[in-house]
């Protein structure tokens, strides 16, 4: 086949579906379900435990009823991620704008793992590889504000007796995970690369 023959249409379509094109789009619906994953549980699980859920129970008297008071009134009925955002920013563990990239990412997760074959095989289909970057600087706000919480609620151990640790001295098991997913992506496709 003579690539010179193509018509735009089968050359975009030629470039859509070469092997590492197609790994790079795979790849990144894989990084941006996990960062979702993780960013979800930060906001809706981090909120609950703050309230005294943990292991599938309410363990703190009347927590339940603060939670359902104090965050779920935050946004509409069954909006419980949106009213949980809502709870963080007025904390200040995170700003409106990072509120608003955390529901970005959240909105093109769902449309690349809900219709990724169309984002493998139209060409002018293209995930936003930038959404992960935009919620970015809101997952390490959560997750020094949970260290933080951690710390003063005397959740983290292995703190020797006398001895005192910042939320800055510690890291989490979430923030070492997309750490590492983000190399593993990064040095597999660098970013020029994601420039095509």
């Amino acid at each position: 086949m003579d690539l010179n023959d193509l018509t735009p249409q089968q050359s975009a379509l030629y470039e859509k579906f070469q092997p590492e094109r197609v790994a790079k789009t795979l790849a990144y619906t894989g990084l941006l379900q996990l960062t979702h994953d993780v960013l979800k549980a930060l906001v809706l699980d981090g909120v609950k435990l703050y309230y005294g859920f943990e292991n599938g129970e309410w363990t703190v008297e009347g927590g339940e009823s603060r939670y359902t008071r104090e965050v779920l009134s935050l946004a509409e009925p069954r909006k419980v991620f949106e009213a949980c955002t809502n709870w963080l920013v007025a904390q200040g563990a995170i700003t409106d704008e990072q509120a608003t990239a955390l529901d970005d990412l959240k909105d093109e997760r769902n449309a690349v793992v809900h219709e990724l074959a169309s984002y493998v095989m139209v060409p002018s289909r293209e995930p936003d590889y930038y959404a992960i970057n935009k919620a970015l600087t809101a997952f390490f706000a959560l997750d020094r504000y949970w260290r933080a919480w951690a710390l003063e609620n005397g959740r983290v151990g292995g703190i020797p007796e006398g001895g005192s640790i910042d939320a800055d001295g510690v890291e989490s098991g979430e923030g070492i995970l997309i750490i590492i997913a983000l190399q593993a992506f990064n040095v597999t496709f660098p970013p020029r690369e994601r420039e095509r």
